[in-house]
């Protein structure tokens, strides 16, 4: 994978927050003036994405682990999917299962049923904050012999029958939209990890970030349609994101002074230190990681 020097997404996302909320630190004394994402940026940052996974699921491949914090920025701003520890390659399983006599009923080439008891599946490393495991029961695991799964990024039917397919994918790139627009809030914020698995499947979802563009809003709630076959596909939701964006560029030439937001290309991210720095506009400030 080639090297995404300005770090994580959800970073960058994050220190955007802490601009907008005015909650920069003091650097070498002085206030330094922090600039907004814009919403063209943000939008391409969703673009960007819904492009990634678009080519990874003409490859078959399922990510199960798609969120803010999995997306790396590249040098010149673009967004690159990382993280594929927990994926399948629906290619790989088909083959796999050739020799199996399958019911045809039960047949699918784009849906894998995971055992959450599998040992072959644990993830041994560490996950980030709104990323609890599920074990058998619904309660805490031991990560060497459970799985750990992004539950807020689940779907219903990978919550409820452990069914992982490409449009659990396209539900959890809706919660990737709903972080971008809350600059990198956790998804379902006043709910416990539990009660994400009991009230997902009965028809909870994430409020409408405020300042969010309806055409935004409306795509991210069709991503979270309970029956998978209703949600659009990831190339679906790429032209309706390009449209989107030639819209705000319209909007931006006509009305905005792009001054006012912060220039992305200079961003950069320290994760020894837990610090991002911006080496043009923006010395350095700290940044919850």
């Amino acid at each position: 994978m080639e090297y995404a020097m300005r770090g994580r997404l959800l970073s960058l996302l994050r220190a955007a927050r802490g601009a907008v909320n005015g909650l920069a630190p003091t650097i070498h004394g002085n206030r330094t003036p922090i600039m907004p994402l814009s919403p063209r940026r943000l939008t391409g940052f969703a673009h960007d994405i819904a492009r990634g996974m678009e080519y990874i699921a003409d490859k078959k491949i399922v990510h199960r682990d798609l969120a803010a914090r999995n997306v790396l920025l590249d040098h010149n701003g673009i967004c690159k999917i990382c993280d594929f520890g927990m994926s399948i390659d629906l290619e790989k399983i088909k083959s796999s299962q050739a020799h199996v006599r399958v019911p045809r009923a039960h047949h699918s080439e784009s849906r894998f049923k995971f055992d959450l008891s599998a040992r072959s599946f644990g993830i041994g490393r560490h996950h980030s904050h709104g990323h609890e495991g599920l074990g058998r029961h619904g309660r805490g695991h031991d990560t060497k012999s459970r799985p750990a799964l992004p539950i807020r990024w689940m779907a219903p039917e990978a919550l409820q029958y452990h069914i992982f397919s490409r449009e659990t994918d396209v539900w959890a790139f809706g919660i990737v939209l709903w972080e971008i627009a809350t600059l990198g809030c956790t998804p379902y914020p006043t709910l416990s990890g539990r009660e994400v698995v009991r009230n997902v499947p009965s028809g909870a979802r994430p409020e409408i970030p405020p300042d969010c563009r309806p055409e935004l809003y409306d795509l991210m709630q069709r991503t979270w349609r309970k029956d998978p076959r209703q949600r659009p596909t990831f190339s679906e939701s790429r032209n309706c994101l390009a449209r989107t964006l030639c819209q705000w560029q319209l909007e931006e030439t006509d009305t905005s002074n792009t001054s006012e937001y912060l220039d992305v290309s200079g961003f950069s991210e320290d994760l020894e230190q837990g610090m991002v720095y911006f080496n043009r506009r923006i010395s350095e400030f700290e940044c919850e990681i």
